[in-house]
C-alpha cells in the first residue's frame, strides 16, 4: 500500500441511523444481543411463537375454555414485544449517546498497514488524535453503507461516503482481509 487510504465524515443525522443499522446487526450476528435486529431469526422465531401462543388463547376462548385464557394472551403479548423493545432500547441509548458526545463531530482517518488513527473534532473540545494497531481490531462489519470497526473496548464507523477515492473501498476491504479480522458482510 503505498499511501494511506483516508475516510472524513461529519456525524449528523442521516450517519447515525446507518451507523445504528450496523450496529444493530452486529449485535444480532456476533449473538452479544440476539434480538437486537427485528429480521434475525431468533426475533422472527419468538414474535411466530408469540403469534402462536396469541392464536392459542383465543381459540380457547372461542370454545369456552378460559383457564389458560390469560396466560396465552399475556405470553403470545411477551413474546412479540421483547424483539421490539431490545432493538428500541439499544437504538435510544446509541442515539442518546450520539447526541451528547459526538452529534456534529468531524472525523479524519488515516488507515496503512500498521495503524488506524482517527483526528476527533467536536464543538466542545479541541481536535483529538487517537492511533492504534489492527491488533487492537476483532471484527469488520462491511455494510451498504460503511465499514464497523470492532475493538475490544470501542467501536468506529466508516461510511462508504467518507472515503476521499472511490478506489479506496476496495482497497481497505483487501487490507481488512489481509489481516486476519471476523469480516461480517452484508446480506
Amino acid at each position: 500500500m503505498d499511501r494511506p487510504i483516508i475516510v472524513r465524515h461529519r456525524f449528523t443525522e442521516s450517519t447515525l441511523d446507518e451507523y445504528v443499522a450496523a450496529e444493530l446487526r452486529y449485535l444480532s450476528i456476533s449473538k452479544r444481543a440476539p434480538l437486537a435486529s427485528l429480521t434475525s431469526g431468533r426475533s422472527r422465531v419468538l414474535i411466530a411463537v408469540g403469534i402462536c401462543y396469541l392464536g392459542a388463547g383465543f381459540f380457547l376462548l372461542s370454545i369456552g375454555v378460559t383457564q389458560f385464557l390469560l396466560i396465552g394472551v399475556l405470553m403470545g403479548c411477551l413474546c412479540i414485544a421483547l424483539p421490539f423493545y431490545e432493538s428500541w432500547t439499544i437504538r435510544s441509548r446509541l442515539k442518546r449517546s450520539f447526541h451528547r458526545d459526538y452529534r456534529d463531530a468531524e472525523f479524519e482517518w488515516t488507515i496503512d498497514s500498521h495503524q488506524i488513527t482517527v483526528e476527533t473534532r467536536t464543538a466542545a473540545s479541541h481536535p483529538v488524535r487517537t492511533s492504534f494497531g489492527w491488533d487492537k481490531l476483532s471484527a469488520v462489519l462491511d455494510g451498504p453503507h460503511g465499514f464497523l470497526l470492532y475493538g475490544t473496548q470501542f467501536r468506529c464507523w466508516l461510511p462508504l461516503g467518507g472515503f476521499v477515492e472511490v478506489p479506496q473501498t476496495e482497497e481497505f476491504r483487501s487490507l481488512v482481509a489481509s489481516k486476519n479480522l471476523q469480516v461480517i458482510p452484508h446480506t
